[in-house]
Parts: structure tokens; C-alpha cells; sequence
């Protein structure tokens, strides 16, 4: 498949698929290599959280696609999703510099009560991204 222009420069992954969490522990998405893209967005998406949860979501980095290397990006973690909200999508932006880039999401609180939470991925660079002044519809 041949591609060109932003397809080409743009790489998403999902990283955290939409669950019922029910355990309590930190969920964390495979290493993706970046290469030459500079910048990270993490998407996220809570559905529901359960009363006395929360939900946080953060983006980490390393140099090696090691679990215990790699490190919070500084600036890079969602204000934490409190209990009884619903239906939420948020984003993070931030500027990456180590070869392996992930998200995690750690549910926390009430195990019975559960939360409905993902995230995806998408590095790009900065500098690649074209420049338009044209309107584009996007169906959402």
C-alpha cells in the first residue's frame, strides 16, 4: 500500500482496549517505536465509571521496550476522571524524545463497581504535518 502526505507520517495504535475493569491495577499498552515522529497524543475514552472509582491515563516513554525503563512523560497524565462521570473523551499532547512511547490506564477504587475504560495512540511529527487553510468535514 502506498501512501503519501499525513497517512504517511502519522502512526496510531491502540493502546488500551475499552473494558469493564474490575481489577484495580495499571493496564499498559505495548511500546510502539516512534522513529522520527516527535510528538505523542494520547485519545482517551471513559464510558462509565462505577461510584468511589476514578480513572487516570498517562502517557510513558523509554529507550528500551522494557516494562520497568520506561518513565511518565512530564506534563503527559489526564486530570484524573472522577467517580459517577460518563461518557468522557479527553486528550494529551506532548513532546516525546526516547525510541519507545506507551499509554497506561490505571482504574482505581471499588473493584464491584468497575470502570469502562482505553486509549489509543497516535505519534506524528510537528514540522510533517501540512499546513491548510481548506475546511474538512469529519463525521464523527
Amino acid at each position: 500500500m502506498f501512501q503519501t502526505g499525513i497517512a504517511r507520517d502519522v502512526l496510531c495504535k491502540a493502546q488500551v482496549a475499552p473494558a469493564n475493569r474490575t481489577a484495580m491495577t495499571a493496564i499498559k499498552g505495548a511500546g510502539v517505536a516512534r522513529g522520527q515522529r516527535s510528538r505523542a497524543l494520547m485519545i482517551f475514552y471513559v464510558g462509565v465509571t462505577g461510584a468511589a472509582t476514578t480513572a487516570d491515563f498517562k502517557v510513558q516513554q523509554s529507550d528500551t521496550d522494557v516494562d520497568g525503563n520506561y518513565a511518565d512523560v512530564a506534563g503527559a497524565a489526564a486530570v484524573q476522571i472522577g467517580a459517577s462521570q460518563t461518557n468522557l473523551v479527553g486528550m494529551v499532547e506532548c513532546t516525546v524524545t526516547k525510541s519507545y512511547v506507551r499509554c497506561v490506564h490505571t482504574p482505581d477504587g471499588t473493584v464491584a463497581n468497575g470502570i469502562l475504560g482505553g486509549c489509543h495512540l497516535i505519534l506524528f511529527s510537528a514540522d510533517a504535518v501540512p499546513e491548510t487553510n481548506d475546511p474538512v468535514a469529519v463525521a464523527v
